[in-house]
């Protein structure tokens, strides 16, 4: 595909999921919510992040590793559920922005 595009391609990985259910969650969103939950808690999300990195890697394909800076506010002690607007997996800008 690379070859086809004169654009540069990088790989985004996705933001942390929600940890645990939230006010936040829509009642249609609400469906959902046990799924994302588990994916984020089970280790699915962080294996399918591992493997977008080694895809990158074979295919030396810059990343944009915003999941890494999740891994951070989790190491630090931070409600990243907190972070998410819809309560599920749309981040908000932080306070500061």
């Amino acid at each position: 595909m690379r070859a086809r595009t004169p654009a540069d391609v990088i790989l985004l990985t996705p933001n942390f999921m929600a940890a645990h259910d939230n006010p936040r969650i829509s009642d249609r969103h609400r469906q959902f919510a046990d799924t994302i939950i588990g994916r984020q808690n089970d280790g699915t999300l962080k294996s399918y992040v591992d493997a977008l990195r080694d895809l990158a890697r074979a295919l030396d394909v810059p990343v944009a590793d915003v999941y890494a800076e999740w891994e951070k506010m989790a190491a630090a002690g931070l409600d990243f559920t907190a972070r998410l607007s819809n309560g599920l997996n749309h981040p908000t800008p932080p306070a500061s922005a």
